[in-house]
């Protein structure tokens, strides 16, 4: 969208306040003015500023509200013509420059950055896509499906990014010209998961739609559909499918289509704005449980958990996104906003947060062991087909609310286990070779090792014997392979032809090796203790 189209939307800073709300955003001064129209909401990076333009919404991220930078910043949008500067309500206050009309405005911490990027481009394109005003506008998202649904004639439904139904027309009247796909999507709140296949097998999701409609057909169980996406400015927010019903949907329903999707974008953006407000309320109360903090009566209510329940954790360790900054903390937010949105789905009492790089799902009434493994399995792979590596752990399953911090720290053990195979520095992750999914039985012998290196490294011991430090130090200078070896022969529990296999050595050749080390080392590998030490520092220390 162009400046120029959303200069002739006249969105101005007072109408976006109004918009977000007070508890969300003020202004510094009652008194400053709040006419400039926006055009744009932009980042400020002090590592990288980029010049600002007339119109800008520009957000403080990362500058100190009461220091010398947010003058500057606040000079510099002045200058521009920019339509107000946007700070975190923390900590001290911007000293308001005499003259400004660039706008200052203070916003609460709960807003996310993201989030106030969203919805304010959503109301920029909106008022330039010439929406109706409030008051013409259906007051909830169901009312403006079955808005669209008198406009088109067919069975409309509102879907989020993650295939999520928000929202339905009214059935009356349409029950029995629903195929099955429809009754089910509206039933389980979400597309049917052997139609998600489908689709991506024919490469439906591949091509979705932009400012047109695209028209699905040909399927024998599938009546024709009509879809489009719903943007707010160049982020797609959601999605409006229509399902032919007694009318046959033709040309002139889809120019309907493309101006309903118009209308809806400042609805989704707002729905999504006070469902993340909600959601990040519930995490923090969830994130407190997990650590064993707070009282429980509070967390159970914030999180609308039964009385009476057994608990499970599972957690979903996100590959973490190259790079420091911003950028790379929203694709991290919208990465774990999709596996907690793709858990919730699986079990819809779910609840979510994330926590670093790991999502955490607490699950009332869990199901059966081989059950949560599975739901989990499923999680990972629907992330990995939307390009989001992730690794999962099964903790166990409690019986009170009060031992949900220990199945968080079953998931916390095993997790480190899975994740030593991801590289450090943002690389792209190795997933050979450990699984995907696991719980404490299935790594508990690694989660013992990592203890017991956390042992030696909280009591800087964690260092090798002199018998290993020997064969490190002629490995490396003479060029023998003594510590490999050691370590298959180990490995093989003490089996040469198996050992030697494994090194694609003679037996004898082997033998000769291990009587070799054995008397340059000062080892007695006939002694079990030696062997276990041996084998442990193998294992811990290299």
């Amino acid at each position: 969208m162009s400046r120029q189209a959303a200069r002739a939307g006249a969105l101005t800073m007072r109408q976006l306040l109004d918009a977000l709300g007070e508890v969300m955003a003020r202004p510094l001064d009652s008194d400053q003015p709040l006419d400039r129209v926006v055009t744009d909401v932009v980042i400020h990076d002090p590592l990288s500023p980029q010049a600002l333009e007339e119109g800008d919404l520009v957000l403080a991220v990362g500058v100190a509200p009461d220091g010398n930078d947010a003058i500057s910043l606040i000079d510099a949008a002045e200058l521009a013509g920019a339509a107000g500067v946007a700070f975190r309500r923390a900590g001290g206050v911007p000293r308001l420059p005499g003259g400004s009309r660039a706008a200052v405005i203070l916003v609460d911490p709960d807003l996310a950055w993201e989030q106030l990027i969203s919805f304010g481009r959503g109301l920029v394109f909106s008022a330039a896509a010439g929406s109706a005003s409030d008051d013409e506008q259906p007051s909830d998202l169901f009312s403006l499906a079955n808005t669209i649904a008198d406009l088109v004639v067919g069975s409309v439904v509102l879907y989020d990014v993650h295939h999520q139904v928000l929202a339905y027309s009214s059935l009356d009247g349409h029950v029995d010209a629903l195929d099955e796909v429809r009754k089910g999507t509206i039933l389980g709140r979400r597309t049917p998961d052997d139609w998600v296949d489908r689709f991506e097998r024919d490469g439906v999701y591949d091509r979705r739609p932009g400012a047109r409609v695209m028209r699905i057909e040909g399927y024998a169980d599938l009546r024709t559909r009509l879809r489009v996406a719903v943007r707010a400015g160049d982020e797609v927010v959601g999605e409006i499918s229509v399902a032919e019903t007694t009318a046959r949907l033709g040309p002139q329903t889809e120019a309907v289509l493309e101006q309903a999707a118009r209308l809806a974008a400042p609805h989704l953006v707002r729905h999504r704005l006070e469902r993340d407000l909600t959601r990040r309320a519930r995490s923090s109360a969830l994130q407190a449980l997990l650590a064993g903090r707070g009282p429980l009566d509070v967390h159970r209510r914030e999180l609308d958990l039964p009385l009476t329940s057994s608990y499970a954790v599972i957690g979903l360790a996100l590959h973490p996104a190259a790079g420091p900054g911003t950028e790379a903390e929203i694709r991290r937010e919208r990465s774990a906003r999709l596996v907690g949105a793709l858990t919730e789905t699986q079990h819809p009492r779910a609840v979510t947060c994330r926590i670093g790089s790991t999502v955490y799902a607490l699950l009332p009434h869990p199901p059966s062991s081989d059950r949560l493994r599975l739901l989990t399995r499923h999680v990972v792979a629907r992330a990995a087909v939307s390009g989001v590596p992730v690794r999962g752990a099964v903790g166990r399953t409690v019986t009170s609310l009060g031992d949900v911090a220990l199945s968080r720290a079953e998931v916390d053990q095993v997790l480190r286990v899975l994740s030593a195979a991801d590289p450090e520095g943002g690389g792209e992750p190795d997933l050979s070779g450990t699984p995907l999914v696991a719980g404490v039985d299935d790594v508990w012998a690694d989660i013992a090792l990592v203890e017991v290196r956390d042992l030696l490294d909280e009591a800087g011991a964690r260092r090798p014997s002199r018998p290993i430090s020997v064969l490190l130090t002629h490995d490396a200078d003479r060029g023998t392979a003594y510590v490999p070896t050691l370590t298959a022969y180990l490995d093989a529990f003490g089996d040469v032809r198996a050992a030697a296999k494994a090194l694609a050595l003679h037996p004898n050749s082997l033998r000769h090796r291990l009587r070799r080390l054995s008397q340059i080392a000062g080892l007695d590998l006939d002694d079990p203790v030696q062997r276990l030490v041996v084998a442990l520092e193998l294992r811990i220390l290299l």
